[in-house]
């Protein structure tokens, strides 16, 4: 029997097929691949002399080194890694779709690399990658630069802290962010009133913040960071789903340096989410805090002056904002 030099295997489309709305549960498990990741593995434990080939952008490089002679062993051991992590990657989309644990005894995350950061929470913490779940319809996985600076790891963050907040509200919102936490949220009838009021929360902490909004900025709006930088009150970040061509021509004008990104439709939030940390050592997980609407059914007065329906409204609006905030903060609602 000759000997095998080079295993090349793509996967079932598990996770493509996943995807698919109209797909059901038969279609979906008929792309659980088991040949394929038995081939990998095998060429994976043997590759000092086998080479494992499991995604196709390297091709070309392999092609190359074949073609010069120059195939080392560390390439060798680079292949099986990558090939392992893609057997990792696959199976987690399998053991999480199958499972109806919340919390299993082990964990599992499939991730790939979406982009790269200007640098980490600090500057030297360089470079810096974000990671999406490959199932995600997050607006985040859709950032799109603008114009103005890269985000940096803390930037990003305060984008995916904001969105938390605005994604809570049907009418127009706004959020100015600052090191993760809220400064100023706000609604109103439109752009520009929202993203005035949640600035006008504490315009001394909204300096330098990041400002998230689930409403299109138009022209009108956009002349409002004019004012904000007459009142030294300066934006690094603007996120929004989008706006038009002309408010963002308004934006740079105040400030070059402004970041500028849009991010789409905001879309649903997804039902039954954890929200997991890394922690030294492991991770540490709880669920969502979401459904915050349906909490206001169970309330109950127990004083004897009762709430009018203005103060009634003001502690709704303050809920869904408790939630999103450090504990022990306080909120302070006008």
């Amino acid at each position: 029997v000759k000997k095998i030099d080079i295993v090349v295997c793509n996967l079932y489309p598990f996770e493509q097929t996943l995807k698919n709305k109209r797909a059901s549960h038969l279609d979906i498990v008929e792309q659980i691949d088991v040949g394929g990741p038995t081939m990998i593995r095998a060429a994976g434990k043997n590759h000092e002399h086998v080479l494992v080939v499991t995604n196709p952008d390297d091709y070309q490089s392999i092609i190359e080194k074949i073609t010069k002679d120059t195939i080392t062993t560390s390439f060798r051991k680079e292949l099986a890694a990558k090939a392992f992590q893609h057997l990792a990657f696959y199976d987690a989309q399998i053991g999480r779709y199958l499972s109806d644990n919340t919390y299993p005894n082990e964990l599992t995350l499939p991730a790939r690399k979406g982009f790269k950061l200007r640098y980490g929470e600090n500057p030297h913490q360089n470079p810096s990658y974000v990671y999406f779940d490959p199932q995600t319809r997050s607006p985040l996985s859709r950032l799109t630069k603008q114009v103005g600076r890269e985000l940096s790891y803390v930037n990003f963050t305060d984008i995916a802290s904001g969105l938390e907040v605005v994604q809570q509200f049907k009418e127009p919102a706004a959020v100015v962010i600052k090191h993760n936490s809220p400064c100023g949220i706000a609604t109103g009838k439109n752009a520009v009133e929202t993203l005035q009021r949640a600035v006008e929360a504490d315009p001394l902490s909204a300096f330098g913040g990041v400002v998230i909004l689930n409403c299109e900025i138009d022209e009108k709006a956009a002349r409002a960071f004019a004012a904000f930088k007459e009142n030294r009150v300066q934006m690094d970040i603007v996120a929004t789903p989008s706006l038009s061509k002309q408010a963002k021509e308004i934006i740079h004008s105040v400030r070059k340096t402004t970041g500028i990104y849009t991010f789409g439709k905001l879309g649903a939030l997804p039902k039954h989410r954890s929200h997991i940390k890394h922690v030294h050592g492991g991770f540490v997980t709880q669920p969502w805090d979401d459904n915050i609407e349906k909490q206001f059914k169970n309330w109950e007065c127990v004083t004897k002056v009762k709430p009018t329906k203005q103060q009634l409204k003001q502690m709704q609006f303050a809920w869904k904002c408790i939630t999103r905030i450090r504990s022990n903060s306080i909120i302070v609602v006008d």
